[in-house]
């Protein structure tokens, strides 16, 4: 059951309510241009207040009376033929139609807003069109052009010095890259984000920032990180008495204590998340606590009390017809479903001999409802849940499919290269941050010895004294330099990592002699169906843990792995003379450890894993690809003969191409198979090859 804990996760835009201090502000701010209105002209200064009442109006939700007062705006500054008025009311129009889900309308009054702004070089309004277009088609899933309208609106943003809409850009980049699971992205932009606020003394902006970061530590798994931000966030938010900001990290907080697990404490922190959100009438937020609630009683087996919560969100739910909720409601049912004894389940209408089939029906809605948000984490909580029914269901074959697709989404999303990234993004900004403290520091210190230098002795024996503490902190930043640097060496090749530190990005390299292995296991499908999903996974868990360990050995480089295949290198990205029989020898040694796991698994009478193992050596580019995430790969026509050796071969040997063949030929033994005809490449020379035999006389 601890495995199911991670769908629990919910998102702080979900709950980010304005606090009752600054919504009243708002109102009498309303209040004040309403009561001014009317005693003013048609002139620049009547556009400026209605586009003000459109901003106000928006903000408190009133979206209908906000596109009133910029339709005002509009029709009253292109009669005045006041340019920025004008771009503003466009801007506030196009605001509305995005919240109607009219995206046409709405990109093209941005369009006309964004012509505006640039013709009369209102540089904060460039900056907020491109903000919103930017927004549209984060919306429409445009990872790349969504990105560069955010870039751009940076760019002037930095140009002007301005701190605050520079904040804004970040952040949004930042909630992109989450979005898109690019969770190294995310950090970088987030931790500049909150590098200015602090510096600029923005408490609310850093209060939210580092909610932001708190999440993506959340969903990154790393509970310990995530406290540490959430619970700063959670001081600021209470400093400034803004209760929707805490009520949403609290909400985070008694999430994080589900997942620990510490059951007592979630409980609590769900409480005061309530309790806010009834004083904000908060619903939405209201239904989110219930939920997960609902999920603490399930992990302590209270299920009436767990029914009790389920009962109140969906209630709530009844009124909203949120898809969101209704997705968390649906998570929650699979989870009390899959665990809950025969008796609950009959006192909520469910005959325990349907269990596995109602469960089916629900997580396939469930799973249909997170594509449709397009949630990446909701998706992959969603297609578990739906694996352990077709699992209970007796579908096995439903099931592996299944969580084929969820690991694959998984490790996109939590990878060994994302967690890697980001810790090569936390020390980048750690080291940063001293750098700046150093620097800082030292412009102090630089202003004592100027004055230093007009005093007679006491001058003197303070310049050394300064001399001594400025050596030192110089010391201290290469420590901290170092560390960076000796992090980055274990995550990837030094000149890859130096090449990334200097220049942000990594060109690819051509090899003229590697070996390149494929590993494949024989009928693989059918003996998922034999298995259950999570025996299958623990048994290619186990296989693939060895491999490593026999690979890394023989100082050769893994690749990946695609579904039970297994893809490793040698002889890049430091060259190797003896890559092929480098190679050759790690094979036998992985082809000797299946024989004895097959062994083993035989005497115990359970389906065991027969393999085939191909090998090619030739030139190849290697490099690293994508946005999402960093990946070291390999490319090249070397690579694609490489797959056919092993698609050709034969369970319990090694089967090597002609080149390779010519490179070890006088180091193992031999069975000539002659040309065998490939898809796709022909007719190829094939051997297979085994450890030399002993001469014997």
């Amino acid at each position: 059951m601890r495995k199911l804990i991670l769908f629990f996760i919910l998102l702080l835009s979900l709950s980010l309510w304005k606090g009752s201090k600054a919504y009243a502000q708002e109102q009498n701010l309303i209040d004040s241009l309403l009561t001014e209105l009317p005693k003013l002209k048609e002139n620049p200064s009547k556009v400026n207040v209605l586009n003000s009442l459109s901003w106000q109006y928006y903000s408190n939700g009133s979206h209908d009376t906000a596109f009133s007062y910029a339709q005002q705006a509009l029709k009253l500054s292109e009669k005045l033929h006041f340019k920025k008025g004008k771009a503003t009311a466009l801007r506030y129009i196009g605001n509305y139609y995005a919240d109607m889900g009219e995206s046409d309308k709405s990109f093209a009054n941005y369009q006309k807003a964004l012509r505006i702004s640039e013709d009369i070089a209102d540089k904060p309004g460039m900056i907020h069109n491109l903000r919103n277009i930017g927004l549209l088609y984060s919306e429409l899933s445009d990872f790349s052009t969504s990105m560069e309208n955010y870039q751009h609106a940076l760019e002037i943003a930095k140009e002007m010095k301005d701190l605050s809409l520079a904040i804004l850009v970040y952040n949004n980049i930042g909630s992109l890259a989450k979005k898109f699971s690019n969770y190294p992205l995310a950090l970088e932009n987030f931790q500049q984000a909150l590098k200015i606020s602090e510096k600029s003394g923005d408490k609310q902006n850093t209060a939210r920032i580092l909610g932001e970061i708190g999440g993506l530590y959340r969903n990154l798994g790393d509970f310990d990180k995530a406290l540490d931000f959430l619970n700063r966030s959670l001081e600021g938010y209470l400093q400034l008495e803004n209760k929707g900001g805490a009520a949403a990290v609290l909400s985070m907080i008694g999430n994080i204590y589900m997942n620990l697990p510490d059951y007592e404490k979630s409980v609590t922190y769900y409480t005061r998340s309530i309790e806010l959100k009834k004083e904000l009438n908060d619903e939405t937020g209201l239904a989110s606590d219930y939920l997960n609630i609902a999920g603490v009683y399930q992990f302590t087996s209270d299920y009436p009390t767990a029914l009790q919560y389920l009962k109140k969100a969906s209630d709530i739910n009844h009124k909203l017809n949120n898809k969101q909720l209704e997705l968390f409601y649906l998570l929650n049912m699979g989870l009390l479903l899959q665990n809950a004894p025969d008796s609950i389940l009959v006192s909520i209408g469910i005959k325990p001999e349907h269990r596995y089939q109602t469960m089916v029906n629900q997580q396939s809605d469930a799973l249909k409802l997170a594509k449709e948000l397009e949630d990446s984490d909701l998706i992959g909580q969603a297609s578990y849940l739906l694996t352990l029914a077709y699992e209970g269901s007796g579908n096995f074959k439903s099931a592996y499919y299944n969580l084929q697709y969820n690991i694959a989404l998984r490790d996109s999303v939590q990878g060994q290269s994302v967690k890697e990234e980001i810790v090569r993004k936390e020390v980048q900004y750690d080291f940063e941050k001293k750098a700046d403290a150093a620097k800082a520091e030292q412009e102090k210190k630089d202003i004592r010895q100027r004055s230093i230098r007009n005093s007679l002795i006491a001058g003197l024996s303070v310049f050394f004294l300064f001399s001594i503490i400025v050596y030192r902190q110089r010391n201290k930043v290469k420590k901290e330099k170092k560390r960076s640097d000796t992090l980055l060496l274990n995550i990837l090749p030094e000149e890859v990592a130096e090449e990334l530190k200097e220049t942000g990005s990594s060109e690819a390299k051509h090899f003229d002699s590697v070996s390149i292995m494929f590993t494949d296991f024989k009928e693989f499908t059918k003996l998922s169906e034999k298995i259950s999903s999570r025996e299958l996974i623990d048994e290619l868990n186990y296989c693939f843990k060895a491999f490593d360990e026999i690979i890394v050995k023989h100082g050769i480089e893994k690749i990946k792995t695609i579904g039970d295949a297994y893809m490793a290198v040698c002889g890049l990205p430091v060259p190797h003379g003896n890559h092929a029989q480098k190679m050759i020898e790690a094979a036998l040694e992985i082809r000797d450890f299946i024989e004895d796991y097959k062994h083993k698994r035989q005497k115990e009478g359970k389906p065991f894993f027969e393999m085939r193992i191909g090998i090619n050596s030739g030139e190849v580019v290697a490099g690293i690809v994508g946005i999402k995430k960093f990946a070291y790969d390999i490319w090249g026509d070397a690579v694609n003969t490489a797959s056919r050796m092993e698609s050709n071969g034969a369970v319990g040997k090694i089967n090597i191409s002609e080149s390779t063949y010519n490179l070890v030929k006088d180091d193992f033994d031999f069975e000539h198979r002659g040309e065998i005809e490939t898809k796709g490449k022909g007719k190829i020379n094939m051997y297979f090859v085994e450890p030399k035999s002993e001469n014997k006389f």
